[in-house]
């Protein structure tokens, strides 16, 4: 028995499979923090649709008062400082708080700079973590 190879029928339909099929939560955004595309886990995890976000500025998803400070470090990363992964706290289209780690990447197409930004939901993590600090013992990663 023969195995039959999966093809994708062109390379654009196989980096969207990829972008939408990744297991986490990603967003791209433009040169002034505008959000112009996202996968459907990343409207899985903050609650909204496609439409309530492209072209919207990222900051929405971050409570108010790390809004200033995620701006500017969005904003210095597309200009050439590095960011590192990081834990960050952001807000669902319900008011909920979730626990996120990001991982940045600069992307460059034609002249033109976005972010992609892969996120990972680490609330339950982080909720064991709490759980267990007071008893002595260790979440392993």
């Amino acid at each position: 028995m023969t195995k039959k190879k999966f093809e994708f029928p062109t390379e654009e339909k196989f980096r969207a499979a990829i972008f939408e099929n990744m297991g986490m939560a990603i967003c791209v955004t433009d040169e002034h923090g505008n959000y112009v595309e996202v996968n459907d886990a990343y409207l899985d995890l903050y609650g909204y649709t496609r439409e309530e976000l492209i072209g919207k500025h990222f900051s929405m998803v971050v409570p108010e008062h790390y809004r200033a400070e995620a701006t500017r470090i969005h904003d210095a990363f597309i200009a050439g400082a590095p960011e590192m992964p990081a834990e960050w706290v952001v807000v669902r289209k319900n008011g909920e708080l979730r626990n996120i780690y990001v991982v940045p990447t600069l992307m460059v197409k034609d002249g033109m700079k976005c972010k992609v930004t892969a996120i990972a939901d680490i609330t339950e993590y982080k909720r064991v973590q709490a759980t267990l600090k007071p008893h002595g013992e260790v979440v392993n990663a």
